[in-house]
C-alpha cells in the first residue's frame, strides 16, 4: 500500500546549500555545473518500475551498510498516479 508520492533530493556533490544570493565559490564554471545539477535534479520522471528497481538497489546498499536498520521494500514508498502530469519523459 503506497502512502503517497515520494520526492527524493539530494544536492549536487561539492554544494551546500547556502543562502540564495551566496556564491559558495569555484567561480563560473563552478555554478553552471551546480545549476546545471539542480535542474537534472527538479526533472519530473515517470515512477516505472525500472525507476523502482533502482531506488530499491539504492536502498538494498544502504541497508547493507548497516544505514538502514532492515529491509525496506521501496515500492511499498512509490506512487506512479501523478505520471499522467509528467507526460512522455523519454
Amino acid at each position: 500500500m503506497s502512502s503517497g508520492p515520494v520526492l527524493l533530493v539530494q544536492a549536487p556533490q561539492g554544494t551546500t546549500g547556502g543562502g540564495a544570493g551566496r556564491d559558495s565559490g569555484g567561480g563560473p564554471a563552478r555554478r553552471a555545473a551546480t545549476r546545471r545539477g539542480l535542474l537534472r535534479l527538479t526533472t519530473p520522471v515517470l515512477i516505472t518500475s525500472a525507476v523502482v528497481a533502482s531506488e530499491q538497489s539504492i536502498s538494498n546498499a544502504f541497508t547493507s551498510a548497516g544505514l538502514i536498520p532492515g529491509h525496506v521494500d521501496f515500492a511499498d514508498y512509490s506512487d506512479s498516479a501523478f505520471n499522467s502530469a509528467v507526460g512522455d519523459s523519454s
